[in-house]
């Protein structure tokens, strides 16, 4: 077997047989097109088929090419029967064996099955009340589908491939949750509720996240005791209990300590100074 690009031939070799030419055969032409219609980018793979006479045929008889819109062409192709696989940007794919003579041209339909609509409503676990600007995303960090944003009412909708699917959700003051479900091609999935559950501070903390030196707060949990006592992304902590603070460790450590109890905490906001009284989350 000789195969260079799309170019192949085959020679018998008899017993003891030290030398042998083979005689290459042009490569052949493939003209797809998705009946489905056009899609913004797509991949194209061509491999040897299996049952070609060619064997495994190596590397140089395979092909990976990226177009858009809903036509491709494959140049220089192996006469002979073979692989062809196409993959969308939004993760659909189909799959077909081609069989193709030395030298020859073929056209076919690539028929790629339709995406399934996903729908669902991003709510507070606890009561029940709409989630809206929750960021809702599948299959990351290798998802192909874009990300949705939940409305007023909380609902959103994605565009998913048929197969198994892992749906994320994450919204300012709430954890991200994760749920399984399955697509099949073209059928809807209501997915209904999405609960998601309220971040508390951890006991013995006050619902803050700092950073840099002098340390500066860089989120706030909502109703969690620094956010009740009045404290702001952007606040500079000076002193915690009358004893200043320059480092991050120092201010973390110092924040933190026994459920329940008060600590005052020092801060710089727009040039002012002032003393805050912060109760720790409890138990």
């Amino acid at each position: 077997v000789g195969i260079n690009g799309g170019r192949t031939g085959i020679a018998q070799v008899a017993e003891g047989q030290a030398q042998v030419t083979v005689q290459l055969q042009p490569g052949g032409v493939i003209n797809g097109h998705l009946v489905s219609g056009p899609v913004d980018q797509f991949r194209v793979d061509l491999t040897l088929a299996q049952g070609s006479p060619l064997g495994g045929g190596g590397p140089s008889a395979a092909q990976s090419l990226q177009f858009s819109g809903d036509r491709f062409s494959l140049h220089d192709v192996p006469g002979t029967k073979v692989h062809v696989t196409v993959t969308t940007q939004d993760g659909r794919s189909a799959a077909q064996d081609v069989s193709l003579s030395p030298g020859g041209e073929a056209d076919i339909e690539v028929p790629l099955e339709p995406l399934s609509t996903v729908t669902g409503r991003t709510v507070d676990s606890v009561t029940q009340t709409p989630i809206s600007g929750a960021t809702v995303f599948l299959d990351q960090p290798r998802g192909t589908v874009a990300p949705a944003s939940s409305g007023p009412e909380g609902s959103f909708t994605l565009q998913a491939p048929s197969g198994e699917h892992t749906l994320h959700a994450f919204a300012q003051g709430y954890p991200g949750v994760s749920q399984n479900f399955t697509a099949e091609a073209g059928a809807p999935v209501a997915l209904g509720n999405v609960p998601m559950v309220r971040q508390k501070a951890p006991p013995g903390t006050i619902g803050v996240a700092l950073r840099g030196s002098p340390p500066i707060i860089s989120f706030v949990v909502p109703q969690g005791p620094a956010d009740l006592a009045g404290l702001h992304v952007g606040d500079q902590i000076v002193a915690v209990d009358g004893v200043p603070v320059a480092t991050l460790d120092d201010a973390n450590i110092r924040i933190s300590g026994r459920p329940g109890v008060q600590v005052t905490l020092t801060l710089l906001r727009s040039g002012s100074t002032m003393t805050v009284p912060v109760t720790r989350a409890g138990p």
